[in-house]
């Protein structure tokens, strides 16, 4: 005697209540499937506009710009761009705490980029290099930008 599994045979057996059951369940699975999807669609979204180093608006919706341009004025081309890091432990790379350039997109602007990791020790850091600079601060719109932490050990 042969016995034949096949979904005719299990939804014969089935009643009505455990049928609704089932049904349930399975639309429970689709929907949470859909959301899981949406989730790692924003994610990746977002990823690619962070890694995008062209024009971007900031929080407080400066336009922001690190992009060469030709029709910039740069006046802080002896002092910026400016980056200061340290190696790792491991020496198989570089740990970038802040990076400061002009911001091409407004006349005068400056962008400083800093690790996310130790933000308010590089904030300082960063601050401290603008110091010693030859400009008047109130006449230059700084921008800041903090990137996530991304430690490699």
């Amino acid at each position: 005697m042969s016995s034949s599994y096949s979904l005719k045979n299990l939804f014969d057996n089935v009643g009505k209540k455990q049928m609704i059951g089932f049904l349930l369940a399975g639309a429970v699975i689709v929907i949470l499937l859909a959301v899981l999807a949406m989730l790692l669609s924003s994610n990746s979204i977002s990823d690619e506009k962070e890694q995008d180093g062209g024009d971007e608006v900031t929080q407080n919706e400066t336009l922001v710009s690190t992009e060469y341009n030709p029709e910039h004025e740069y006046t802080l081309s002896d002092y910026l761009p400016w980056t200061y890091y340290e190696y790792l432990e491991d020496r198989s790379g570089v740990d970038v705490k802040y990076d400061i350039v002009e911001n091409t997109a407004i006349p005068k602007g400056i962008v400083v980029t800093i690790n996310g990791c130790d933000e308010e020790n590089n904030r300082l850091s960063a601050n401290k290099y603008l110091g010693t600079l030859p400009i008047e601060p109130g006449e230059y719109e700084i921008t800041y930008i903090v990137k996530g932490c991304e430690r490699k050990y």
